[in-house]
């Protein structure tokens, strides 16, 4: 009987010897390694690329920002006071095409004439 249980235990033993040896194999071999590293390269490039999102929208609004204020300044140093604003006549002579027709084209053709300054 003694010899009986001996050798389960020894079966068993050598079973759970190999099962783990083929873990340890698969988990070791150059296919899982490669596809370990690339599931952990994955996250990391998912992580990075959601960083280069956030940058470039906040890029984005600061750029956006910083032209609207720049392209105030500059109305305000090429405007002489008391002159319209360039899109303020722009909306004019295209509400005035829409209510004159037969004059449209003259008026939509004759551009920035109005303004005292030229390029």
């Amino acid at each position: 009987m003694r010899r009986i249980f001996w050798v389960g235990v020894g079966v068993t033993a050598t079973i759970l010897v190999i099962r783990k040896s083929k873990q340890l194999r698969a988990k070791y071999s150059p296919p899982a390694i490669v596809h370990r590293a690339m599931d952990d390269l994955g996250e990391r490039a998912e992580a990075v690329s959601g960083r280069v999102v956030l940058a470039a929208r906040s890029f984005g609004e600061d750029f956006t920002e910083a032209k609207t204020r720049r392209d105030a300044q500059l109305r305000g140093a090429l405007l002489s006071r008391g002159q319209q604003d360039p899109d303020d006549v722009r909306r004019q002579r295209a509400a005035a095409a829409q209510e004159f027709p037969a004059a449209a084209e003259r008026l939509l053709n004759d551009k920035d004439d109005d303004l005292p300054y030229s390029f």
